[in-house]
C-alpha cells in the first residue's frame, strides 16, 4: 500500500470523525439550548456544510464566545465539546495536507 491511499484513509477517516462531532453539536445544540444556538447565528448542517463554511462554529468554540452564558448548563455543553471539536478540525485539515503532500510524492515524475 503506499502512501497517498494511506493518506486518504487518514483523511476520510478524521473527516467522518469530525463530521460526526459537528453534527452532534449542532443538533444537541438546537435542541437543548436554542438562546446559546441563536448566539452563534442558528447554524446547521447544511449552513455548515464545508470545512471552510464551518470555521465560524469552530472559531465561536476557540474563543469562547458562549462564556456569557457562564455558569450555566449551555457554558459546560460548549466546554465538554470545544476540545474534541478543536482537536478534530485541526486533525482534518492536517490529514488534508498530508494527503496532498503524498500524492504529490507518490506521483511526481
Amino acid at each position: 500500500m503506499d502512501l497517498s491511499w494511506f493518506s486518504f484513509a487518514m483523511f476520510a477517516g478524521a473527516l467522518i470523525i469530525t463530521s460526526g462531532l459537528h453534527l452532534l453539536f449542532l443538533r444537541r445544540l438546537r435542541r437543548e439550548f436554542p438562546e446559546l444556538w441563536r448566539d452563534m447565528n442558528s447554524p446547521t448542517g447544511w449552513s455548515d456544510g464545508s470545512m471552510i463554511e464551518a470555521f465560524g462554529t469552530y472559531r465561536y468554540l476557540w474563543d469562547r464566545r458562549y462564556e456569557k452564558f457562564a455558569p450555566s448548563a449551555a457554558f459546560n455543553f460548549c466546554e465538554s465539546f470545544r476540545g474534541p471539536m478543536i482537536c478534530t478540525y485541526v486533525a482534518t485539515w492536517l490529514s488534508m495536507i498530508f494527503l496532498l503532500v503524498a500524492t504529490l510524492l507518490d506521483y511526481w515524475p
